[in-house]
């Protein structure tokens, strides 16, 4: 491992502006040039960043969501940092050239550098939505927002990698058992390279989302949550219920969130009514069975006021969690002082009881599927 070179202060004014969430992603010249001049700055701090790897970080953003914070960073430090030493190197100019800010603390940025000073504002905007409760949303802008968000967040969950490898023409890593077999057709020279990659796994989900009338300000924006899903994964099965249990698979099928969402509301009679989990859950249990095995993930999106039999709702839920892979539960209300009646009935049934009231905590849920 190699020490770094000695390096120079950075200036909030190296700041670049990162591609954003709720903005236009630069384009690709634009982009191009962001990256170059980044390549610079590592360069500057003692990084040994070559033309060669700044033209494979721009082809490395290629292959991910530059939208996508996370996944714009790994790929950049996966193609720029070449061991431990450089990482917290790279981590800080990431955050002074991308976000505008210098180490932990935003700075400034000067006021002759518009763009990146709207790049930081607007990202820092996104954070502030992410961390709003549902309820509290009337700007049909941030609506928008959010709906654009949570189709993001389907769309990699649709696509995560499985640890299992599979056979592939091109990229991944090379198999060397299978290099070596294949050449001793050639007498032993390795003339054809083997490769394997991760196979794409496709998440097998029931989704269960309460539409009673204390959900109202809530159903909306998970009914999004669930059309994403469905839309993104395909193997997904939705229901919604209040005082009876209501399939909506088909429903998702259409093209516009919208479109599901009015249909859903004027089909389903209890829609904005009361609340009878127990009872709903026994109609699934019996009637939907099939649709969960040992292999599937059961989300349940309510925040557990009932008004039905509390009895039946616990025999439901550990039937219900006998037969999934695992139970997971979704609040709005969840760290509220005091959970209702029909949620303390349920809980000790849930593998995992997290909040639900927000863009923030359906991306946590994601990250844990």
């Amino acid at each position: 491992m190699r020490e770094l070179a000695s390096t120079r202060k950075l200036e909030p004014s190296d700041t670049g502006g990162f591609p954003h969430l709720t903005s236009p992603v630069a384009t690709g010249e634009e982009l191009s040039g962001r990256v170059l001049g980044f390549c610079r700055l590592l360069r500057e701090q003692g990084l040994r960043v070559t033309p060669a790897h700044s033209s494979g970080a721009v082809q490395a953003l290629r292959l991910v969501d530059v939208g996508d914070r996370e996944d714009f960073r790994l790929a950049l430090r996966a193609v720029l940092v070449s061991g431990q030493p450089e990482l917290e190197a790279f981590d800080q100019t990431f955050r002074v050239f991308w976000e505008g800010t210098l180490g932990a603390r935003r700075q400034e940025v000067e006021q002759s550098a518009v763009a990146a000073r709207d790049a930081s504002l607007k990202y820092s905007a996104f954070e502030v939505l992410a961390s709003k409760d549902f309820a509290e949303f009337v700007e049909e802008e941030d609506r928008a927002a959010i709906e654009d968000a949570l189709r993001r967040m389907a769309r990699k969950l649709a696509t995560r990698r499985a640890r299992r490898l599979r056979p592939a023409p091109h990229g991944g890593r090379v198999d060397l058992r299978q290099t070596m077999r294949r050449s001793l057709r050639f007498g032993g020279a390795a003339l054809e390279l083997a490769r394997r990659k991760p196979a794409i796994r496709k998440t097998r989900l029931v989704l269960i989302c309460d539409v009673s009338r204390s959900m109202d300000q809530y159903s909306r924006f998970l009914l999004q949550f669930v059309y994403g899903f469905q839309r993104a994964l395909g193997r997904v099965e939705s229901f919604v219920f209040g005082t009876r249990l209501t399939r909506v698979t088909r429903y998702f099928r259409t093209s516009s969130i919208h479109e599901a969402v009015e249909r859903i509301s004027h089909d389903v009679l209890d829609w904005s009514g009361g609340t009878r989990i127990g009872a709903s859950l026994q109609a699934f249990n019996r009637d939907f069975r099939s649709t969960v095995d040992s292999s599937t993930t059961v989300l349940v999106l309510s925040d557990g006021l009932d008004t039905g039999d509390l009895e039946l709702l616990d025999v439901e839920m550990a039937l219900l969690r006998r037969r999934a892979r695992r139970l997971i539960w979704l609040n709005p209300l969840f760290g509220s002082s005091e959970l209702g009646r029909g949620m303390q009935a349920a809980l000790p049934h849930v593998d995992i009881f997290a909040p639900g009231h927000n863009l923030a905590s359906l991306e946590v849920l994601a990250r844990q599927l």
